[in-house]
Formats: structure tokens, C-alpha cells, sequence
């Protein structure tokens, strides 16, 4: 019981896995979209080069959304596309809420 105790203890928050924008100190999230929910404004992305970690990533009216580095629209997130998220984790909270959304691949 107490080596369960110790292993746990000795894992790092999720939040601290992720990377940092090198550019704008944001944490960075790069992934496939695995699904969508159009009405929560959410997302959850497979991280690429993880052991399958899948985050949560909300998006607001405020959030800019770009394919490419190109101005677009949430119309153009859809399942299966790589994207890249900048923004911030909530306090004691595992899911980004995205400032900005840049995807990467489809069309």
C-alpha cells in the first residue's frame, strides 16, 4: 500500500506534460481531433508523440481559430484533423482553454 501511496505521489500534474510555446509561453497541445462536441465548444485531441494521451480542449467566440496560420472559422474543425492549441490550463482543471486554435491538416 504505501509503494502505491509513493508512485502516485511521484506523478506529475497532466498539465505539467504538455509543452510550452516557445514564442508566447502558452501551453501547446498538437493532435488529431478524435471528437468533437459543436455545442460545449470542446474538443478532444490525441497528442502526438504521447502513450495515447487525449486532452480536452475548449474554444470560445473569443478563441481565433486559423488553418495554416490563415483566418477560418469552427466550421472548419473536423474529426481527423491534425491541429495545434495555445492557452492556458484552469486551476486544478486537466482541460486548455484555447486562445488559439491552428489547424494543420484537411480541406
Amino acid at each position: 500500500m504505501l509503494t502505491l501511496a509513493i508512485s502516485l505521489a511521484a506523478v506529475p500534474p497532466l498539465a505539467a506534460q504538455t509543452k510550452k510555446d516557445k514564442n508566447s509561453g502558452l501551453d501547446r497541445i498538437e493532435g488529431t481531433i478524435e471528437s468533437l462536441d459543436e455545442e460545449k465548444r470542446s474538443l478532444r485531441v490525441r497528442q502526438r508523440n504521447r502513450a495515447n494521451m487525449v486532452w480536452t480542449i475548449l474554444y470560445t467566440g473569443e478563441t481565433a481559430i486559423s488553418y495554416r496560420n490563415e483566418d477560418t472559422t469552427a466550421e472548419d474543425l473536423k474529426v481527423g484533423r491534425r491541429v495545434i492549441a495555445l492557452g492556458r490550463f484552469a486551476e486544478d482543471s486537466v482541460k486548455l482553454q484555447a486562445l488559439l486554435i491552428d489547424i494543420r491538416s484537411g480541406r
